[in-house]
């Protein structure tokens, strides 16, 4: 899969979502993507699914000082 910086602008990272789904979405784009990539398929992830793990590395940063 692909990520996105979080300072990246969100219209920009909307915009570079929708092109790689809209890529995987053609016979062509998803050949290229699983030879690339091995990349079958593309799905946007939902606002927040990280969320955990940004909340495990707090955790950890304060417990390892």
């Amino acid at each position: 899969g692909f990520a996105v910086a979080g300072d990246v602008p969100d219209d920009l990272k909307e915009a570079i979502t929708q092109a790689f789904i809209d890529i995987a979405a053609t016979e062509d784009g998803a050949a290229l993507l699983d030879e690339l990539y091995e990349i079958d398929g593309l799905v946007p992830v939902p606002e927040g699914s990280y969320d955990i793990i940004r909340d495990l590395e707090t955790e950890l940063a304060d417990l390892l000082g």
